[in-house]
């Protein structure tokens, strides 16, 4: 092959790699790339055979050099190179938006300092917590900073800001801490491996191992509280103060417990999960369940847990948040999937918002759903109801 047919031909591989991929305008119409790029593949073809014929290159005997063979195979080679490329970018495009359109939101944002793994948002006030202690956030009318709480607790894991009075309950390498509300120093309630904590009316229910036990609101010394012990490890518990009852994640089951005196009772049977349990979240009768790489799972509360669907087109469900029937899923480096849950016909995949970020934490509170981006240490307010469009 001549220099001038390498030249050629280099421009058409260059060429096609460099058509662009990006994605446009949300919409559920996108033209498969393996069927595009064939014609500018071609088209490229076209041009580097014309430069390599007019430059003089088909003077060789015994080879494809002469015009007429050197555009056919230009023109093939192409066509072939850019269905090549067109179904490795349909590939990715499945992989990264689930065959959907990328979705852009308005959100605002606010970073912190450190590096927050845990988020908490209720009644317009949030926190984030990790290595630079808690910080605490007004999330109306507008993100905005205000104070640092338990600065010097390690490896802090969770919040629990769900006490009407005010007080903070935050998860660390020591145990289960309590602040009160306002200023003042915290006090250990309940040292050893707390998982995760919920209120429901006085009391603080708290996962320790596989025993969830009953603190309450105004402990302020650190004991072996009265509580009920568990198959499994307990992951994760959230109160449901509709039915009194206090739901947990414990392995690959979900189950619905109930105050009985000083400690909690088992009400009905488990809810088998076929997957380990990450996260849990409640909105009015629905319970969401964050199951990894096994996706979401949803769940009628009102109905001791009835299975409602699955949704299991995203790699990794890190967290999940409800927001009347659109879900949002915190996907990591994949952003945000949002899913109507709402169709008869099963959940619906709407987009992903992947310029969110690495997103690990989502939760919606009141008008507005609050994410946490890993990589920037930024929460993002947004607009649940944003346009698709």
């Amino acid at each position: 092959m001549t220099a001038i047919a390498r030249r050629a031909t280099l421009l058409l591989v260059l060429g096609a790699m460099l058509l662009p991929a990006q994605e446009r305008a949300p919409s559920p119409r996108r033209t498969p790339r393996k069927w595009v790029l064939p014609f500018v593949g071609a088209a490229l073809g076209a041009v580097a055979a014309s430069a390599f014929t007019l430059s003089g290159g088909g003077d060789d005997v015994g080879s494809c050099t002469k015009a007429k063979c050197v555009m056919s195979i230009s023109v093939a080679g192409g066509a072939f190179i850019g269905y090549l490329i067109g179904r490795e970018q349909d590939l990715l495009h499945r992989v990264r938006f689930g065959g959907r359109m990328p979705l852009h939101p308005p959100t605002e944002a606010l970073r912190f300092v450190g590096e927050p793994v845990a988020l908490a948002v209720r009644d317009g006030a949030g926190a984030v917590g990790g290595l630079g202690g808690v910080q605490a956030f007004t999330a109306v009318p507008r993100l905005r900073t205000t104070t640092t709480r338990a600065a010097g607790l390690r490896a802090i894991s969770a919040i629990d800001i769900s006490d009407p009075a005010g007080s903070l309950g935050v998860l660390a390498l020591g145990g289960l801490y309590r602040y009160p509300a306002g200023d003042g120093l915290g006090s250990l309630v309940r040292a050893g491996e707390v998982l995760s904590a919920t209120v429901l009316g006085s009391t603080r229910y708290v996962a320790v191992g596989a025993r969830i036990e009953a603190v309450p609101l105004s402990a302020d010394s650190a004991h072996s509280w009265p509580g009920i012990l568990l198959p499994h490890r307990v992951t994760a518990v959230i109160s449901d103060p509709t039915r009194g009852a206090v739901w947990a994640l414990v392995d690959s089951s979900l189950y619905r417990l109930a105050p009985a005196g000083d400690s909690l009772a088992i009400i009905g049977a488990p809810v088998a999960l076929h997957a380990i349990g990450r996260r849990l979240s409640l909105s009015g009768d629905r319970l969401v369940v964050a199951l990894g790489d096994a996706g979401v799972a949803w769940f009628d509360a009102a109905n001791g847990g009835r299975a409602m669907g699955r949704f299991r087109d995203v790699r990794f469900a890190y967290d999940a948040a409800l927001w009347r029937n659109r879900l949002f899923v915190a996907a990591g480096i994949d952003g945000i999937s949002v899913v109507d849950i709402g169709r008869a016909d099963g959940p619906l995949l709407l987009g992903v918002a992947r310029e969110i970020g690495q997103a690990v934490a989502v939760t919606v509170s009141g008008d507005y759903a609050y994410v946490l981006e890993r990589s920037t240490n930024t929460v993002l307010r947004l607009r649940p109801d944003f346009p698709l469009r």
